[in-house]
């Protein structure tokens, strides 16, 4: 599980620099003028300037990206509907960089793969100890990272919403906090008062674009479990704002509520209570072994028991329950051993679609992210017929 917390800053910072590296910048000498030209300002209700980036992709191809403004975005709610899938079948890609390219260039393939749900991921970051939300972009004019922050990025984050929904995908929405180790938040209290906020906020602008899915946190308790609480406190604290976080969302956002978890500090998924949701998804990643010629041996009595614990939970408190990221390893792995971990997890999820508490929905990370990436592998036509059968 450790991994699965480390990656997020690594895939959205390091990656993407990572990325430039390796991309060769193609804007011609008048698409950088041009680019200058409209340089990003805050617009004025005098003066409403275009907000032009031209976004490199590691094919070499750019692309002209406008920033819509509040104003556009608000005229295409018209026509917007909830539309739920019968099975979720989603992909999670943190870090906007990844998930503005999915958008804008990758939708085709993932509807081939019978990806039918897209995951929005408003990112917040501790910035000169404020939380700041954030979005980044990769520029072909000089190769430069574009950090778009508070209202700039919020308008991005909506324009996936929408470009996902206009395109026939169902559209969650689960704003995500830093990553990296799990470490103390300099003030708990804080924190969670502000994570509130930002739930009502997002829970307002999914209901305003009539998203099918909202989630208020993208696994609380990996943030609170390095505050040095006693595991019955850190249980109790972080029921106690899942709680708190229900109660503000459900009278605004009208679809449904996704409690996104993980055993982190807490030993085990029946840890949280999810009464009063409606979708428990349960969040997994298969860390490197010590000895990959064990196979992953282990994997099989893992993966039942991860599920039963999400049967009982959806038993318990009246939800249903899903995967809600799972993700495999990348470094020191073979695609070999790759494809034989997606099989093993593939066949252990069908088999609880046979039982009375089958779950609704199955996410993979990542499609392209290099961290985890499965675009482009042998994993995809085993994805694709798994994504039939379920």
């Amino acid at each position: 599980m450790k991994e699965l917390i480390i990656r997020l800053t690594v895939s959205f910072l390091i990656v993407v620099a990572l990325l430039l590296v390796s991309c060769t910048p193609v804007a011609t000498e008048e698409e950088a003028v041009e680019e200058e030209a409209h340089a990003p300002t805050t617009p004025t209700p005098e003066h409403q300037q275009e907000e032009v980036y031209y976004v490199l992709y590691p094919t070499g191809e750019s692309e002209r990206y406008i920033l819509p403004t509040f104003e556009e975005l608000e005229r295409e709610r018209d026509g917007l509907a909830r539309n739920y899938p019968q099975t979720v079948k989603g992909v999670w890609e943190p870090g906007s960089a990844f998930a503005n390219r999915l958008i804008r260039k990758r939708l085709p393939e993932l509807r081939d793969v019978g990806v039918n749900t897209f995951h929005v991921l408003p990112h917040y970051f501790y910035v000169n100890d404020e939380l700041v939300l954030q979005s980044v972009l990769i520029s072909a004019h000089q190769g430069k990272l574009v950090f778009l922050t508070g209202e700039k990025a919020e308008r991005e984050y909506i324009d996936q919403a929408v470009k996902a929904k206009k395109a026939g995908f169902a559209v969650s929405i689960t704003p995500i906090y830093f990553g990296g180790p799990v470490e103390a938040v300099p003030d708990p209290d804080a924190f969670d008062e502000f994570a509130l906020q930002q739930a009502r906020k997002w829970a307002q602008i999914a209901e305003e674009y009539q998203v099918e899915y909202f989630s208020p946190f993208g696994e609380y308790e990996k943030h609170m479990s390095g505050q040095g609480l006693s595991k019955a406190a850190l249980v109790e604290r972080v029921n106690s704002w899942n709680r708190k976080a229900l109660a503000e969302v459900r009278p605004i956002f009208k679809g449904k509520i996704v409690l996104k978890v993980s055993p982190i500090g807490l030993g085990s998924y029946s840890a949280q209570s999810a009464s009063g949701y409606d979708i428990v998804a349960i969040c997994f990643s298969i860390g490197r072994t010590a000895n990959p010629e064990e196979k992953y041996n282990w994997l099989p009595e893992s993966l039942q028991r991860n599920f039963s614990e999400a049967q009982a939970v959806a038993e318990r408190d009246d939800v249903k329950w899903m995967v809600g990221d799972f993700g495999l390893p990348s470094e020191g792995c073979t695609e070999e051993l790759r494809v034989e971990l997606s099989r093993i997890v593939f066949e252990e999820y069908k088999k609880t679609l046979k039982e009375e508490q089958k779950p609704v929905g199955f996410t993979f990370f990542a499609w392209e992210m290099p961290d985890g990436k499965v675009k482009d592998t042998e994993i995809v036509p085993f994805l694709k017929q798994f994504f039939s059968e379920i």
